[in-house]
C-alpha cells in the first residue's frame, strides 16, 4: 500500500525525541502513552483515505480505519491532559508559557489551513507542534 498523505505520516517522527527523553528519564507512563501516539496516529494516516476527516466524513471509513481513527484521538487526547498535568505539577513553568504559545499556532494550522489540498503539510505542522510541546513537558 502506498502513503497517501507523505507528509503527516512522516511528522510522527517528531514523537520520537520526546519518547527518548522521557525513556532516558525513567517516565514510564509518560512513556507508553507518547509511544502509543506515535503508533496509532502512523498507522491512522497510514491507512486513512486522501484528505481532512471531519465528523461528516466518518461514515466513508472502511471499520479499520474507524478504529485508528479512534484509537489515535483518544490517545492524542490522553497525551494532551499527560502534558497538562505534567507542566501543572511542574508549576507551569515557561516551558508551559512557550507550549500555550505553540499550542495556538498549530490550531490555527489545524483547523483554518485545512483545505483538502493543503491538509497534509498543514496536519504534519500540527504534528511537529505537539511533538515539540511534549518535549517541553518532558524536559520541564
Amino acid at each position: 500500500m502506498k502513503i497517501k498523505e507523505n507528509y503527516s505520516f512522516f511528522s510522527n517522527i517528531i514523537f520520537l525525541l520526546p519518547l527518548f527523553f522521557s525513556i532516558k528519564r525513567g517516565y514510564v507512563g509518560f512513556s507508553f502513552v507518547i509511544f502509543g501516539v506515535f503508533i496509532l496516529s502512523s498507522l491512522f494516516h497510514y491507512y486513512k483515505p486522501k484528505g481532512p476527516i471531519w465528523f461528516d466524513k466518518i461514515r466513508r471509513l472502511k471499520l479499520f480505519q474507524l478504529e485508528f481513527f479512534w484509537a489515535d484521538i483518544f490517545v492524542a487526547n490522553i497525551l494532551i491532559v499527560y502534558n497538562f498535568f505534567v507542566f501543572a505539577e511542574k508549576g507551569f513553568s515557561n516551558e508551559f508559557w512557550y507550549s500555550m504559545i505553540l499550542a495556538v499556532v498549530a490550531l490555527y494550522f489545524y483547523f483554518f489551513m485545512t483545505t483538502r489540498r493543503e491538509y497534509d503539510i498543514c496536519h504534519a505542522i500540527w504534528h511537529i507542534f505537539a511533538g515539540i510541546i511534549t518535549l517541553l513537558a518532558v524536559i520541564a
